[in-house]
């Protein structure tokens, strides 16, 4: 797999299944660079509470398990996101 080019990443995004790539919405010409499209980050995370487990294994661990290492954060608009060392946050992004 290699990196897309901004012509082939806006082709892609005007082209056809089974092509096509779908990043939406795209509000401004200046989120897409020269190989990239910046995309903004949500309100929503989960956090994962390591101590509880010593070794992550996501395809291995039961998924009862997981759900219990996992906490679901939402943070108001303005305040802090706090990722202290050794910590594994997921953020979910405005765009689809």
């Amino acid at each position: 797999m290699s990196t897309l080019t901004r012509a082939e990443i806006k082709r892609r995004l005007a082209s056809e299944l089974p092509e096509k790539l779908v990043i939406t919405p795209i509000l401004s010409k200046k989120q897409m660079g020269d190989t990239s499209i910046d995309v903004r980050l949500s309100n929503q995370f989960i956090v994962f509470r390591m101590h509880t487990l010593g070794v992550f294994q996501p395809y291995s661990t039961p998924l009862a398990q997981l759900r219990i290492m996992q906490e679901r954060q939402v943070v108001k608009f303005g305040k802090n996101f706090v990722l202290h060392p050794g910590m594994l946050a997921l953020g979910c992004t405005f765009e689809y």
